[in-house]
């Protein structure tokens, strides 16, 4: 187990890692938000060694390259609504991805049946957008509530509302 020095000393090494490939904005290793991250629903994990804010994807491939080149551990975190600790790690400090920022539903197209959205937008996002052309997607989000990610319902390959008819999330999912 890593104690606190190492855990600031591993803070600094991400810290000069990143801050040269990321907005000032876009990396945090406030404590607050660090232990927020550390836990989902039910379960609480090692903090983070950084956490990732990105505005673009660009800069988060940019991040996750120079991390995972450096033997960084990265995870992704949506709303943070898992019930499985995917993003909660026991035994690493990693660097956490937080996709809220990267929201955009970017192609509705009805007559093919296709959205395009970006990780971190909510169910409840699409479900606005898609309201007033009187349609939906066949699998619907999840228990997890309004700020739950389409990327974290993925991530999970989650299996509620819609599932019944349509299955999984993943089985929802076109390349």
């Amino acid at each position: 187990m890593q104690t606190s020095d190492e855990h600031a000393a591993l803070q600094a090494k991400v810290r000069a890692l990143l801050a040269p490939l990321v907005a000032e904005d876009e990396l945090t290793f406030a404590s607050e938000l660090t232990q927020l991250y550390a836990s989902d629903v039910f379960y609480t994990g090692r903090l983070p060694a950084g956490i990732l804010r990105p505005r673009s994807i660009a800069t988060m491939a940019r991040a996750i390259r120079a991390a995972t080149e450096a033997g960084l551990a990265v995870a992704a975190r949506g709303g943070g609504l898992s019930y499985s600790s995917g993003y909660v790690s026991p035994d690493r400090h990693m660097l956490l991805i937080d996709t809220q920022r990267l929201a955009a539903i970017s192609d509705i197209d009805v007559s093919s049946g296709a959205v395009t959205v970006e990780a971190g937008c909510t169910w409840a996002a699409l479900h606005e957008r898609l309201t007033p052309q009187n349609w939906r997607t066949p699998f619907w989000g999840t228990s997890s509530g309004r700020d739950s990610t389409i990327g974290g319902t993925l991530s999970q390959n989650a299996v509620l509302y819609g599932s019944g008819r349509h299955g999984t999330i993943g089985d929802n999912v076109a390349e």
